[in-house]
């Protein structure tokens, strides 16, 4: 675990090879053979072997060293490296608490005024896109509901934005007349 953080920390400074030398051999022997790492330079350097491990292991850092989330750079778009670790994030603040207490902490780190949206967007994605999505909505709705559903409201119009498609390629794709369907 120690190790698997030391080289998450590497990674949220977006580095493409991992020092890996700090780390006793063993470990790395270990971490190599479960093709957790990929080695670069042996004994050297490493790499996540898949880019969903680096993201599961810089969004375990983030909920164990909240701090860490002020090395992110909330000002530009959240590039995809620390996007899909961020949702990992959100969801595992939602998910394994009782309470919506911690994510919402996290949605309002990302909604400061000095952020850019695209980090909001993350973290609010995140209840939908979970694979227990109606479950983390029940679990937030205070947070949701508050000040007359604005958040909710934001909610389905991301959501109807980014996790949906028209339906109409889908009809003619069954063979159904596109003329038969209403406008939109």
């Amino acid at each position: 675990a120690r190790a698997l953080a030391l080289l998450a920390r590497q990674a949220l400074e977006q580095a493409a090879q991992l020092d890996i030398t700090a780390i006793a051999s063993p470990v790395v022997e270990a971490l190599l053979a479960s093709e957790t790492l990929t080695e670069l330079l042996a004994g050297r350097r490493a790499a996540f072997r898949h880019d969903a491990l680096r993201d599961w292991a810089i969004a375990n850092l983030l909920g164990e060293e909240p701090d860490l989330l002020e090395l992110l750079p909330r000002p530009k778009l959240a590039p995809p490296t620390l996007s899909r670790a961020l949702e990992i994030l959100a969801r595992q603040l939602i998910e394994l608490e009782a309470t919506a207490e911690r994510w919402r902490d996290l949605l309002d780190w990302a909604s400061d005024p000095a952020a850019h949206p695209s980090w909001r967007r993350i973290v609010l994605l995140a209840l939908v896109r979970s694979e227990v999505g109606p479950e983390l909505l029940d679990r937030a709705r205070p947070v949701l509901l508050a000040q007359d559903g604005a958040l909710f409201g934001e909610l389905i119009r991301l959501t109807q934005s980014s996790e949906s498609e028209p339906a109409a390629p889908r009809f003619v794709a069954q063979a159904i007349d596109p003329a038969l369907l209403p406008e939109g």
